[in-house]
């Protein structure tokens, strides 16, 4: 009855080569399913892009697209057979996507399920609940027991909080030692439990970094990011800081697995462990055999 007409929209974007507005036309095809939304579904949109020629046509389903509706766009797409760009926006991504306004969700009376607990290791989960006193060598002791690949892949990814940007100007910088550095000074000035300050931290970046919704929030932070040090501190102390983002992707599986395995290893190393560090008088120091 709507032609396909669900959605016309203008979007507007700053161009910084052309150094103006950009105004794009978007078509939008919504489809709310029980099951999955087949090929014949979306002819309707494709017939109305295909007479009006929108920049951009996204087919956008609260529940998800078929396999075969999927392949049917993406053949047409690789063929090159429509002008226009076609995006798909599925439950998934909608919902990530929703998460950023949450005053529109409120406005609406809309609950979007927070995934982030279902990724919640148990390990996390007891630390949060216990807050152990942890002093250098205890925290040594567990890094020792975490694979080498991963314990890298870990420092690279904390660097973004505990190197100091003088660190950052060294291109052979190791980041394990410098940060085992900056904390053990940290601890010795501050707070002998400054340790615990740090595992906190560094659990809920990695489980933050372990949500798959949050992925391409991330991205986007770690380029601005490094953007704004690069002018303020050089190109050097831009790539050295934002490293983990360019090596690894920010895989999410990649960062499940550092998240889980660094809880599994590192994290429960410590839960066990902590009694055997500590004396009658309530000081941390290791209990030599």
């Amino acid at each position: 009855a709507d032609s396909g007409r669900d959605i016309e929209c203008e979007y507007h974007r700053y161009d910084n080569i052309l150094n103006r507005i950009i105004i794009e036309k978007w078509f939008i095809e919504c489809k709310h399913c029980k099951q999955s939304v087949s090929p014949n579904q979306i002819d309707s949109a494709l017939s109305w892009a295909n007479a009006e020629r929108p920049d951009r046509l996204i087919i956008m389903s609260s529940g998800f697209l078929s396999n075969r509706c999927k392949d049917h766009l993406k053949t047409a797409i690789n063929n090159n057979k429509y002008s226009y760009k076609i995006e798909i926006w599925e439950q998934n991504e909608i919902e990530r996507m929703a998460r950023k306004y949450p005053y529109i969700l409120k406005k609406f009376n809309i609950e979007v399920k927070d995934e982030i607990v279902n990724y919640l290791n148990e390990y996390h989960i007891n630390y949060i609940k216990r807050q152990p006193m942890v002093l250098m060598n205890l925290f040594e002791d567990a890094l020792a027991c975490f694979p080498t690949r991963e314990k890298e892949m870990f420092f690279e990814i904390m660097s973004v909080f505990f190197l100091k940007f003088e660190d950052c100007k060294d291109n052979n910088l190791n980041y394990e030692n410098v940060i085992i550095k900056n904390l053990d000074e940290l601890s010795k000035n501050y707070s002998f439990n400054f340790i615990n300050v740090f595992i906190n931290v560094a659990c809920n970046l990695l489980l933050h970094n372990a949500d798959p919704f949050k992925i391409d929030e991330i991205i986007d932070r770690q380029e601005s990011y490094k953007l704004f040090l690069a002018e303020k501190y050089g190109n050097d102390v831009a790539n050295n800081l934002i490293i983990y983002g360019n090596n690894y992707q920010l895989d999410k599986d990649a960062m499940s697995t550092i998240y889980n395995d660094f809880c599994n290893i590192v994290v429960k190393y410590i839960l066990e462990n902590e009694k055997k560090y500590y004396s009658t008088e309530g000081i941390l120091c290791k209990i030599h055999n």
